[in-house]
């Protein structure tokens, strides 16, 4: 046994040597940080709907969606939606649209190069924020204005 090295039971384990480096906000793993951000993007969203013509509709509508207590995640998708929407629109007073006008926004949604299931959550939207526009609620049971 001459050459071998005796193993002492003391011995520090190797320290390993990873290829790279974890980034600093990985190090916390608390479980009671969100992962999505919803309230930030939310946060985010408003500013931008703010800016746009129709703007302090779109912010009551988001409103009126947390006092109906939709999920953050929910209001977050609606406020990501709405500025879209709001520029097909153009400016246009919702309060007063036609179904003919509603109509053309429809198509201008279905022309975009988007996906189908994108599309209905917009065509969803334009029918919520007009019966929020026109009747004050989009609630469940709420009649959807005919003209």
């Amino acid at each position: 046994m001459s050459g071998s090295i005796p193993q002492n039971s003391a011995q520090k384990p190797k320290k390993v040597f990873l290829p790279f480096k974890f980034p600093e906000h990985t190090r916390d793993m608390s479980t009671n940080k969100p992962i999505h951000d919803y309230a930030q993007r939310i946060k985010r969203n408003r500013h931008n709907i703010q800016q746009l013509p129709n703007g302090q509709l779109g912010l009551q509508f988001l409103d009126h969606l947390s006092a109906l207590g939709l999920s953050l995640g929910r209001i977050s998708k609606c406020s990501a939606h709405i500025p879209i929407l709001f520029r097909i629109i153009n400016g246009a007073d919702i309060k007063t649209m036609t179904k003919t006008d509603i109509e053309h926004i429809v198509a201008q949604i279905n022309s975009r190069p988007n996906k189908e299931s994108t599309k209905a959550d917009n065509k969803l939207l334009l029918r919520k924020i007009v019966q929020y526009a026109k009747q004050g609620t989009c609630a469940k049971g709420t009649p959807i204005p005919q003209k």
